[in-house]
């Protein structure tokens, strides 16, 4: 690859991340007035805001493809293929985004926080990683003392040796 196929690669990228980055602003600022309409008597709105942050994560992630695409395609040496590489790499990533994927971004968790934290304001956000109620209070550390063989249960140095 030549040092100019190189430099344009790297110019496509950029202008893709500046994208992201436009992206990105847009689901803030979208989040945003889901909040005020969820604070407001508005609610009707909501399902279709939602509609619209989901739809803004995906160009988000279909950007993050280009850039993947990209990316591999500096890597193929011959310059007669490469557009044929970035099409079938930029389908194959493309092809990975579900709603599940979009659902699990942090921009769609952070709407999703943001809104509860207005509508339910007394309670903490649900999190889909909890086992139930079973909670580690304290985690207690048992090791054989190497001198006396005794069981010592949160061992710690009572002096620092400085060597």
């Amino acid at each position: 690859m030549s040092q100019y196929e190189r430099s344009e690669i790297n110019t496509l990228i950029q202008v893709h991340k500046n994208k992201i980055t436009e992206i990105a602003t847009i689901i803030g600022m979208t989040t945003d007035t889901a909040v005020s309409f969820a604070q407001g008597e508005n609610n009707d709105q909501l399902p279709h805001i939602e509609e619209r942050i989901k739809q803004f994560i995906k160009y988000l992630l279909i950007e993050r493809c280009c850039i993947q695409a990209l990316q591999y395609v500096m890597t193929i040496g011959d310059s007669s293929t490469k557009s044929d590489e970035f099409e079938k790499k930029y389908k194959e990533f493309e092809a990975k985004i579900t709603d599940e994927v979009i659902t699990s971004e942090d921009y769609y968790t952070d709407y999703k926080k943001q809104l509860w934290s207005v509508t339910n304001p007394d309670e903490a956000f649900p999190n889909g990683n909890e086992d139930d109620g079973i909670f580690i209070v304290e985690k207690a550390v048992e090791t054989v003392c190497p001198i006396t063989r005794l069981t010592m249960t949160d061992p710690h140095r009572k002096y620092r040796f400085i060597f």
